[in-house]
């Protein structure tokens, strides 16, 4: 095994001859393959957490359910919000005389209607309130109109309030409870996607080191078999050993590279999948480059309180919570089932006014 120090060093091996001097292996300091045309980018676990953040597709999919939530929340919160509208007709009607009552040989008749109306559901109890208004002027050319032109107006209220099924809970007052819940679930699912990536960009930044390190520790044992060979053959001439003892090493030197080979499989594999969570498309830049993680890997020992841990997961752990929220809003649903079964029961007050001039 090779110590963790800098400069070079004469390796003595069996049979007193020296190879030639090479440098020490340090860990950490060993580059990726080159690939031609491939540029080389040296990269901090810090900058590659940034760019997840940025680019991964996860996250940016994640970061769409809260919108889509918000809209939902949007449309239950509307049904309680009053409903306007309005309405206007107007109508002209001639008609031929077929009696002396009629007014005149021939009469004419305009009517104009004006209407508007408002209802709203109430957040509490189940009521709902509505109010109509309208106003119709009626103008003619007939003889025995005595007002020309008239008006008439009515006015009502009403208000309907159910007594039993329907007064704690219905439909929509769930759909706005539930989904204010459900919101505060896509904002935690939101957050445990982002912790997850950004726990996979480490994991998967620390492999790809370890699998350019695997990549220059085969080198070296590789080329140091290599280097031994080449002893061995000059003993075998000068007639210190037998050609028979070369077949051992030749056989490792075969060993070796094939080692080598896995281990830049094994490289490339981790290069690629380390890509996949910092790059949004194919076309991007950043997934031709080779990758260089510059980071040094440090350990730092900790004397974990296991209760205290313990209690801090149970309050903290994102799927603990959100299977709590989960729980609240099965209880909602099955209290609106409940209620449904209750029979329909309520009253209606209503007030109405109406006027001719």
């Amino acid at each position: 095994a090779w110590a963790q120090a800098a400069g070079p060093q004469a390796v003595t091996p069996t049979g007193g001859m020296q190879l030639q001097p090479q440098d020490r292996y340090v860990v950490g300091r060993a580059l990726p393959p080159e690939l031609p045309g491939a540029q080389r980018i040296d990269l901090t676990l810090e900058q590659a957490i940034e760019r997840a953040l940025e680019k991964n597709l996860d996250i940016q999919r994640a970061r769409l359910d809260p919108q889509m939530q918000d809209y939902t929340l949007q449309a239950a919160r509307a049904n309680f919000r009053p409903t306007l509208n309005a309405n206007y007709s107007y109508r002209n009607s001639s008609q031929q005389s077929t009696s002396q009552l009629d007014g005149g040989a021939r009469v004419t008749s305009q009517n104009n209607t004006l209407g508007t109306s408002m209802s709203q559901r109430l957040p509490w109890q189940g009521g709902q309130v509505s109010f109509n208004f309208n106003n119709n002027r009626t103008s003619t050319d007939s003889a025995f109109s005595t007002r020309n032109p008239s008006y008439s107006s009515n006015l009502s209220f009403q208000y309907t309030q159910p007594l039993l099924a329907g007064r704690t809970i219905d439909n929509q007052r769930n759909s706005l409870r539930t989904g204010e819940i459900q919101k505060q679930i896509v904002d935690l699912q939101l957050e445990a996607q982002v912790e997850s990536i950004k726990n996979q960009v480490r994991t998967r930044y620390w492999a790809l080191r370890q699998a350019i390190e695997a990549i220059e520790i085969q080198r070296r044992s590789l080329d140091l078999s290599n280097r031994q060979l080449a002893d061995n053959k000059i003993k075998v001439e000068i007639g210190t050993m037998a050609e028979i003892d070369l077949v051992q090493l030749e056989l490792q030197i075969a060993q070796g590279e094939q080692s080598l080979l896995a281990a830049e499989v094994a490289w490339r594999n981790a290069e690629l999948a380390f890509k996949r969570l910092l790059v949004d498309s194919a076309s991007d830049a950043f997934f031709s480059a080779t990758i260089n993680p510059v980071d040094q890997a440090s350990f730092t020992i900790q004397d974990p309180n296991i209760p205290e841990a313990v209690q801090r997961a149970l309050d903290q752990r994102t799927d603990i919570v959100t299977a709590r929220q989960q729980i609240r809003v099965s209880e909602m649903n099955l209290e609106l089932s409940k209620n449904g079964i209750m029979p329909s029961l309520g009253f209606t007050a209503s007030y109405q006014l109406a006027g001719v001039g």
